[in-house]
């Protein structure tokens, strides 16, 4: 594991053969020396383009399939075609559960490995699916967190919520099926999608959180597979588990803001947190900016401010894996530290938090009435990202005209809750996942 330990330094050396790579950049080089209320610097993880694919992790899948009456026609025909090509790309060694749910819920395939009999039997119940009456999706997803085993280190598991509708049948609130989840041994992280405007953003989005996964919005049709594709691919290409890291501040440097939508657990308030980082891809990025407050030193002072380290368990060598990355700061002038350029990859991942917090919590606002709050909560974010020094990067200009663009669905209640609620949810979710 490579470790790189220069707040100052922003390059990034993926060489030697390491599979990962976390590193420290800050905002600037350095810090002016007096008391700073405010200053961001981003922990950093990449993973290279893995080569050993062919050795990958088994993946246990289970999809947890809606057909409910209103997934007849297109959306039902497109969804068996995602199906049919998930059950194409999994290997023996993989496992495919199917449970099917309306009003009622049945096992149209037990969990089994995916042999070529296996695969035949399988096509034939995605081909037989056919559309029913209510949705009663919380007795399907529990059934899907049922079916799943127990998980192994080098197992990679998986439920698949799947529905276009809102829970009409069983328990159906956020708050009842959450209740539900926390009485299940989570032995898998839960991903969901939902498809078209009917659908109730906000609990699958819950459950998707609580279930450590991924909340996708399947706007029509053509972005199923898009969709599905990007879930997959993750899945497939796992090389690490269970990835946390403990930060720790030391000598007066006190930590304000770990900014990570995952779970974030403060054993000592501003001086230690461990954040949860959870499975890491091959050829990923993974991005946390940090916010601290510094004390008053000497110019040209060069303080180890904070370490951080990371640890997560190796698919491929089937070990835990630890390295600590030690975080240094050098204090300067007033004068310099205004010359300084902005390190704008810092930067961006910071509006790309402002911008996901923004886009989430204006869509709870909303969601309880508050739709003027909810508005001036994303303009202002709008004005703060125009603002910076990032404003011009081609991802702060893709951020922007999609905030833009969730902001035209807060126009009144009625639009919030035909369109506006998904875009804002849909996007809020995928930045916050970097």
């Amino acid at each position: 594991l490579m470790v790189v330990t220069d707040l100052g330094d922003s390059d990034v050396d993926m060489t030697g053969g390491s599979d990962v790579c976390i590193r420290a950049s800050a905002m600037k080089a350095c810090a002016a020396s007096g008391e700073v209320e405010s200053f961001y610097g981003m922990l950093s993880i990449r993973t290279s383009d893995s080569d050993k694919m062919n050795e990958r992790a088994p993946v246990v899948i289970v999809a947890v399939v809606d057909k409910s009456g209103s997934m007849a026609g297109a959306k039902l025909t497109a969804l068996k075609k995602t199906l049919l090509c998930v059950i194409q790309v999994m290997k023996q060694t993989d496992s495919l559960g199917i449970i099917e749910y309306d009003t009622n819920v049945s096992t149209s395939f037990p969990l089994s490995l995916m042999t070529p009999e296996a695969k035949v039997t399988a096509n034939n119940v995605v081909h037989n699916m056919r559309s029913g009456s209510s949705t009663n999706l919380s007795s399907g997803l529990l059934e899907g967190i049922r079916m799943m085993p127990k998980k192994q280190e080098t197992m990679i598991n998986s439920v698949l919520l799947m529905t276009d509708g809102l829970a009409n049948h069983g328990i159906t609130t956020s708050k009842g099926i959450l209740a539900m989840m926390r009485q299940e041994e989570l032995n898998c992280c839960i991903n969901t999608f939902g498809f078209g405007s009917d659908h109730d953003t906000g609990m699958l989005k819950d459950i998707a959180d609580a279930g450590d996964g991924m909340y996708y919005y399947i706007q029509d049709d053509s972005s199923i597979a898009e969709n599905f594709g990007d879930c997959l691919a993750g899945l497939f290409s796992v090389v690490g588990q269970g990835a946390e890291i403990l930060l720790h501040s030391h000598d007066g440097y006190e930590i304000k803001k770990v900014w990570t939508f995952k779970k974030l657990t403060e054993i000592e308030p501003g001086q230690q947190y461990r954040a949860y980082v959870g499975d890491l891809q091959a050829g990923e990025e993974r991005d946390i900016p940090i916010e601290f407050r510094l004390p008053k030193e000497t110019p040209g002072t060069i303080k180890q401010i904070a370490s951080a380290t990371l640890s997560y368990f190796d698919v491929n060598s089937e070990e835990m894996v630890q390295a600590k990355c030690e975080i240094t700061l050098r204090r300067s002038s007033q004068e310099e530290f205004d010359g300084e350029a902005y390190n704008m990859e810092v930067d961006k991942h910071c509006n790309r938090c402002f911008g996901s917090k923004a886009l989430l919590d204006a869509s709870e606002l909303a969601s309880q009435g508050s739709m003027n709050e909810a508005k001036s909560l994303l303009q202002n974010t709008i004005n703060q990202i125009e603002a910076s020094p990032s404003a011009s990067d081609p991802f702060c200009k893709t951020l922007l005209g999609e905030m833009k663009s969730a902001l035209s669905g807060f126009v009144d209640r009625a639009t919030y809750r035909s369109r506006g609620q998904y875009r804002a949810r849909g996007r809020g979710s995928s930045w916050a996942s970097q």
